[in-house]
C-alpha cells in the first residue's frame, strides 16, 4: 500500500557496492530503519562483501504510516531486493533483525534457490509482553489508537526518532506484527538453506526460547545456533558481544561464498 502520510525520510536505503560477487541484505525490525544494522553493515564492507540496507515498506517517514503496510507489504519489500540482487550478484545472504530475521526466514522458505545463506538477529516467536497484546491491546486499540514504546529513555528520545525509528506505533500495525509472527512459526521447516539463529538469553523483548525454536523447526543441513549471555535485543548496538557477533556473521557468510 503507498503511504498517503508521507514526510521528509529519515531512514534511507543505504547500499556499499564492495565489487564483489556477494551481496548482504541486512533487513531491520518493526518500526525500525537501516541505522539498527549499520555498524553490523560496515563491518562487512570492510571486509569485502557488499552489503543493502534497505527501508522496509511503511517504515523511514511518519509513524501514521505504517498503518498504511502490512506483513505482505513487508514480504514485498524483500522479495523486489532478493529480485535487485539477483540480477546484480552470484551469491545473496540475508540477515535480519527480530521482524527483520522472520522476513528473513519466510523469504528462504520460499526461495531457496536465490538464496545462499540466512542470519536471524532476535527474530521472535515468543515476546516478553505477549499478554499485552493479547489481552491489554484489544482494549487499548479502542481507546487510543497508538501506543508509545516504554523502552526509550528520554535522554534518547531525539537520536532514536532521528535516526528514522519511530517511537509511537499504530495499535493495528501491532496487530499485523503480532498475528505474523503467529503465522510464520509454520514456516521454519520449509527453510533448506544454511542458518545462523543468534539471540541473547535474556533479551528484554523476546524471549530466547524464539530461536531454540526455531534452529530446532529449520530443515537446513548446515545450521547454528548462537545464545549469547546478554540482555540485549539488538546486539548490534551497545553489546558487550558485539564484535563476536560481526565476526560470527562474517565467518558464516565466507565460509559459504
Amino acid at each position: 500500500m503507498v503511504s498517503k502520510r508521507k514526510e521528509p525520510s529519515k531512514a534511507k536505503p543505504i547500499f556499499w557496492d564492495e565489487k564483489s560477487d556477494a551481496v548482504a541484505i541486512l533487513i531491520h525490525g518493526f518500526s525500525g530503519a537501516p541505522e539498527e544494522l549499520f555498524d553490523l553493515a560496515q563491518f562487512l564492507a570492510k571486509g569485502g562483501i557488499s552489503v543493502k540496507l534497505p527501508v522496509l515498506a511503511g517504515h523511514g517517514d511518519h509513524w501514521m504510516s505504517l498503518a498504511d503496510a502490512n506483513a505482505e507489504d513487508w514480504k514485498l519489500s524483500v522479495e523486489r531486493e532478493l529480485d535487485w540482487a539477483r540480477a546484480n550478484f552470484k551469491k545473496i545472504f540475508l540477515v535480519g533483525f527480530s521482524l527483520g530475521g522472520t522476513l528473513a526466514l519466510d523469504a528462504a522458505a520460499r526461495n531457496s534457490n536465490k538464496i545462499a545463506g540466512v542470519v536471524s538477529l532476535s527474530a521472535p516467536v515468543f515476546l516478553r509482553g505477549e499478554m499485552f497484546i493479547s489481552v491489554l491491546l484489544p482494549i487499548w486499540h479502542k481507546i487510543f489508537k497508538k501506543y508509545r514504546k516504554q523502552f526509550v529513555a528520554k535522554e534518547f528520545l531525539d537520536a532514536y526518532e532521528e535516526s528514522g525509528r519511530y517511537l509511537y506505533l499504530p495499535t493495528k500495525s501491532i496487530y499485523d506484527f503480532y498475528n505474523f509472527i503467529k503465522e510464520s512459526r509454520g514456516i521454519y521447516k520449509k527453510v533448506t538453506v544454511p542458518t545462523l539463529v543468534i539471540q541473547s538469553q535474556n533479551d528484554t523483548l523476546i524471549h530466547h526460547l524464539s530461536a531454540e525454536y526455531i534452529f530446532q523447526e529449520l530443515s537446513s543441513a548446515k545450521k547454528e545456533l548462537v545464545i549469547f549471555d546478554d540482555t540485549t535485543h539488538n546486539q548490534s548496538k551497545g553489546s558487550i558481544y558485539r564484535t563476536k557477533q560481526f565476526v560470527k556473521i562474517s565467518q558464516f557468510i565466507n565460509g559459504l561464498l
